[in-house]
């Protein structure tokens, strides 16, 4: 299924990490967290994105103002303000890991490819996310999930 998301941001209301969340919910909200990253403040989005990142992750990218930085980074800077973005299947590995592709179309139309990696927190049962990583699409022919 695709995820196409509207100019309303209803996802924007979950604040954090929650453990009736799936790991398809999480990447959803960040997604939609970072399409409409200045709302209701500046870099809401970006501190949304950075509360779903797991603790060894806000380790090496934090502090938030860093990480702020990173998402600014030309690689992962499509996924602001993103025109459209469609999340793929949903793979895990027993009930603890979780990834997906991702792709997000920019206000130029171009098609960004991103990996999420995701783990469950052992200690509050919530998925967070590993990494986020660029994919290079060389003959990669992206499938939205059905």
């Amino acid at each position: 299924m695709a995820a196409n998301h509207s100019s309303e941001s209803p996802t924007l209301r979950v604040s954090g990490p929650d453990p009736s969340l799936s790991p398809r919910d999480v990447v959803a909200i960040q997604l939609d967290a970072l399409r409409h990253n200045d709302q209701p403040y500046h870099d809401a989005g970006i501190e949304t994105v950075f509360r779903f990142a797991s603790e060894g992750n806000q380790r090496s990218t934090g502090p938030l103002r860093r990480f702020a930085g990173l998402v600014r980074n030309p690689l992962y800077a499509p996924l602001l303000y993103h025109r459209r973005a469609d999340l793929g299947e949903t793979y895990t590995l027993g009930d603890e890991v979780a990834w997906m592709n991702v792709r997000v179309i920019d206000d130029n139309e171009q098609s960004h490819i991103y990996e999420f990696m995701l783990s469950r927190d052992p200690n509050t049962s919530c998925w967070r996310t590993d990494s986020v990583l660029p994919t290079l699409p060389d003959g990669f022919e992206f499938k939205a999930e059905s």
